[in-house]
């Protein structure tokens, strides 16, 4: 598995960019990066997921006006009129 691989999987699995650096420094990894270089790389994942989500978003918009009924988001008010 080659660095990218691994960084990708620290990076999907939620690691801290000090966790992936320190899980690196391991001697069975063979693989030694700084943390500037992990932190790049962590930054280039970063941006490819928010792009994505970002493209994924734009094609879920609306176009036009959209009505909502406000029955769906407040309790029922309490009236004073007599009933």
């Amino acid at each position: 598995m080659g660095t990218l691989e691994k960084l990708l999987i620290l990076f999907l699995d939620n690691q801290t960019i000090q966790e992936a650096t320190n899980i690196l420094k391991y001697d069975f990894v063979d693989d030694k990066l700084n943390v500037k270089t992990v932190s790049r790389y962590f930054e280039i994942f970063n941006q490819i997921v928010y792009d994505e989500i970002h493209s994924k978003m734009q094609s879920m918009m609306l176009d036009g006006e959209i009505e909502i009924d406000e029955v769906h988001l407040f309790k029922k008010k309490k009236s004073s009129a007599p009933q």
